[in-house]
């Protein structure tokens, strides 16, 4: 396959900046604070069921992929042949790609959400497949990362639909799924260094989606230019524990611990505390 990948450097090396740059945004689109934005924005002002189904699969994307990572211990395409010289810079393991995973994991699960509307079911499919062949343009993973890193991605999005199916007949069982998430995050944190990004921001999203199943429950209300204003506001308080309160409560922590727990609050805040705030402003109302 390195081969292949040496044909599209010679196809990429040939091809306008502007082409090179797009297939670089999409494919890096939902590896950052992007797919946060997207959503950020469904969970809080669209469907409160898709978006939290969304960042389900986002952060258990996230995990899968760190752990089969540190599992196969697969270099990057580039190292094992100097050849090649990626587009982008890219750090860590190679196998399963991680762009591709987050990627999969949001496309995947907004289809089926939508289901119904056949042309965003294609949409999302485009944008998967965009965001796979992306990352063998640049050259930083090889065709096996990202068709394994789709289809573990797609068994991560059926496992958790599963899971909330059953959960829909056994609700009181969640504490069963925080204490499954909590015992993962903690054997990858004791046994994976490095993991606590990652860590951090599946248990903000899954302290947060039990916080807020148990006690929460807020509703998508609201006329267009009021969920806008009531998405901007939240996007701002996001910015302000991820930058400026976060960072400040941790500083006695080691380096470690302050991003495990800086993201662990960031997501933390997207899934239970600003909906909190809008569950109470719902309540005055």
């Amino acid at each position: 396959m390195i081969e292949y990948l040496l044909f599209l450097q010679n196809l990429r090396e040939a091809a306008p900046t502007v082409v090179n740059e797009g297939i670089l945004f999409v494919s890096e689109f939902m590896g950052g604070t992007g797919a946060l934005a997207v959503m950020a924005l469904v969970y809080w002002c669209i469907s409160k069921a898709a978006g939290s189904f969304m960042l389900l699969n986002f952060s258990g994307a996230y995990m899968m992929n760190q752990t089969l990572k540190n599992i196969f211990c697969v270099r990057r395409p580039f190292i094992r042949d100097t050849r090649l010289h990626p587009y982008a810079e890219a750090t860590g393991y190679s196998f399963p790609s991680g762009h591709t995973m987050l990627g999969t994991a949001v496309y995947s699960s907004a289809a089926i959400y939508q289901k119904g509307r056949k042309w965003f079911v294609a949409l999302c499919i485009l944008l998967t497949l965009l965001t796979a062949f992306g990352r063998n343009w640049i050259g930083v993973h090889t065709p096996q990362d990202v068709t394994v890193g789709i289809l573990v991605s797609l068994a991560v999005v059926f496992a958790q639909y599963r899971m909330l199916l059953w959960l829909e007949k056994h609700p009181e069982k969640d504490i069963l799924v925080l204490a499954f998430a909590i015992l993962w995050a903690a054997a990858l944190l004791i046994f994976i260094p490095g993991s606590e990004k990652t860590c951090g921001i599946f248990l903000g999203v899954y302290i947060g989606w039990f916080i807020e199943r148990r006690w929460v429950r807020f509703e998508v209300s609201g006329k267009l230019l009021h969920r806008i204003c009531q998405y901007i506001l939240g996007m701002g308080l996001v910015l302000v524990v991820y930058k400026v309160l976060t960072p400040i409560l941790v500083k006695p922590f080691s380096e470690n611990l302050q991003t495990l727990l800086i993201n662990l609050f960031t997501f933390l805040t997207v899934t239970a505390l600003y909906p909190a705030l809008l569950r109470l402003v719902q309540k005055k109302k």
